[in-house]
Formats: C-alpha cells, structure tokens, sequence
C-alpha cells in the first residue's frame, strides 16, 4: 500500500518552511508515495494564526524571551495538555488519514497525540547546527528518528536530553539540511577570484522576516567600505518593505534597490548573481550559504539556537565572514 506523507512545519522564520518544502521535494523523486501534504499550522489554525501573529508583531527582545523561556530540557503533562487541546482538529484530521508517515520541522508539534500513536513513523528533523531548542527533548520511545544537522548536534542531544533517547541511539541520524536550492555549477570557489572583473556585482541582504534594530545601520557600514562603494545592495525586505524602503530614501542611498516578497522561483537567480549575502544567522540561511559557498556578511545573532548556527559557520566556514 503507497504511504500518505503528512509534514507539519509552521510560517514562523524561514527554517521550518524551508526545511518543509526541502524535504518534499526529496520525497517527489521516491516511490510507494501516495500524497505528499505540507501542513502549515499558521495558516490552517486558529491558534496557529495566533502564533504568527505574535511572531510578526513583537519586539525583538520579546521574541528572544520566549526562546529562552522555551528552551527547556524537560516537558510537562501540561505543555501535552496544552498542546493537543489547541491542536484537537489536527489530531484528528491525521487520525484519519490511513497509512501515514509523519515529517516534522517545527517545535511542539511532536507533542501531538497522534505523532505518539507507535503503528505512525514519524520523524523529526531539526532546523539549527550546535544549539537545540525545545523540541529536542520532546520525543519518545514512539519517534522513528530525530534528523540533526552535524555531530556536534547529536552529541548535544545524546548528553542533555532524557534516558528514552539515550536507550535508542540509532534512531539519531546526521543529515544535511533537506534545501530547495541548487547550487551554481558555473562558479566554484576556485573561480572566485575571476568574479572581481566582472561588472554589476551585487551585495543580497536578507531583512525580510525578523528585524534586529541594525540594518539601517549594516547598509551604511557596507557603503563606507572603498571596495563594495560600486556594488548594488538589493535588499529582500518581505514584509518589512515599508520600513526599509524608508531609510533607504531618507539616505539617498542609490545603489540599494529594495523589494518586497519574491517568488521562490527568483530566489536563485538573486543567490548565483549575488558575490556578498547578508543576513542574521537562521539555520536555513547559514546551510544555504555553505551549500552556494557564498561570502556573508553576518548582521546578527537572534535567540539561542542562532548562537549555535553562528558558533558553526565561524568553526567550519569561517573564510567565508567578511567583517564590516
């Protein structure tokens, strides 16, 4: 019998969804595959919408609170409770579906009662390097397996987490981040020397999702440095298009040119034509960077699991951070 693949994630920072479609687009080329259904809970659900919608209003330092708070070793009987009661219509709607296998690239969602059914494979795939959050310690006897990104993920995992994981060790498997993109095959790193001759060079700066308080200030950093003074900045301002497209025109500042949402089939073309990125240290970006060997420009660190994806990139790719 073809199995149905239900993968839950949420539209809250880019990993999770990225992770998502990431891991759909693998599963396309496999087969015994009957359907393959993304369920994002910001979209579908009420309390999922409450979630976004906090995530998309609060401060900076109201955000990075709550991951501190979250970020917790242990869950009790009522983050379970908790949990299932604002998600019933999910447990239910997956209950069913017959012949499933769960994905999952979002914290909390593991604590559904469906994901502890033991006749449902389910797996969980992490979303940062180094730092776990929350969703490490929620797992079970019943989780088929916990995807991290690097060995010093697991090895976190195996000395911090409770004695059900330590008994079933194998179930921890190391695994690239599952991205969408392709890397460029007509530049390598070899050839970068060449890419100083060649006119147009742009600097992509990601300022679309969580802002840190900075970027006004990151553009005007990158525009006193002689070398980048003929570079167009793009800025990937999503829903934060307003407010940097005010500061841009207050400063007269030419060569930015900044857009709003752009479609994912864009995404690429602005990577391959971009010889700088910058952008805050989500897991999603630092494993986009490494797997297009990009130069970055790290703008900042957000919550605790970013500290891990900085501490990362510095250790194994530091060539690639150029300081301002």
């Amino acid at each position: 019998m073809k199995k149905n693949i239900i993968i839950l994630t949420a539209g809250v920072g880019n990993g999770h969804k990225t992770a998502a479609f990431g891991i759909k687009k693998k599963l396309n080329n496999t087969q015994n595959i009957n359907s393959i259904e993304i369920i994002d809970i910001t979209k579908e659900y009420f309390i999922g919408k409450i979630i976004k919608f906090i995530f998309d209003n609060s401060s900076f330092w109201f955000l990075e609170k709550i991951y501190t708070i979250t970020n917790k070793p242990k869950f009790s009987w009522f983050d379970t409770f908790f949990i299932n009661m604002c998600f019933y219509n999910l447990n239910k709607k997956i209950n069913n579906k017959n012949n499933i296998e769960i994905y999952i690239t979002f914290p909390m969602l593991q604590l559904l009662h469906v994901c502890y059914e033991k006749n449902i494979k389910t797996i969980i795939q992490v979303t940062d390097f180094y730092t776990p959050h929350f969703s490490w310690a929620w797992n079970n006897e019943n989780i088929s397996e916990i995807r991290v990104l690097d060995a010093h993920s697991k090895k976190y995992l195996l000395n911090n987490i409770n004695t059900i994981i330590n008994k079933n060790k194998h179930k921890i498997i190391i695994s690239k981040f599952p991205l969408v993109l392709n890397k460029k095959k007509s530049i390598n790193r070899a050839d970068r020397k060449n890419i100083e001759n060649i006119e147009n060079k742009t600097i992509l700066c990601f300022f679309h999702n969580v802002l840190l308080g900075n970027e006004e200030e990151i553009i005007q950093k990158i525009q006193r440095v002689k070398k980048y003074k003929q570079y167009k900045i793009i800025i990937l301002a999503g829903r934060n298009y307003t407010k940097i497209k005010k500061f841009c025109s207050v400063k007269n500042n030419n060569n930015c040119e900044v857009l709003g949402w752009i479609h994912s089939s864009k995404m690429t073309t602005y990577y391959n034509n971009a010889e700088i990125v910058a952008g805050k240290c989500g897991g999603a970006f630092i494993a986009e960077v490494v797997k297009l060997q990009k130069k970055i420009i790290i703008t900042g660190v957000f919550s605790v699991q970013e500290e891990g994806n900085f501490e990362y990139i510095k250790k194994y790719h530091s060539d690639l951070i150029i300081e301002i």
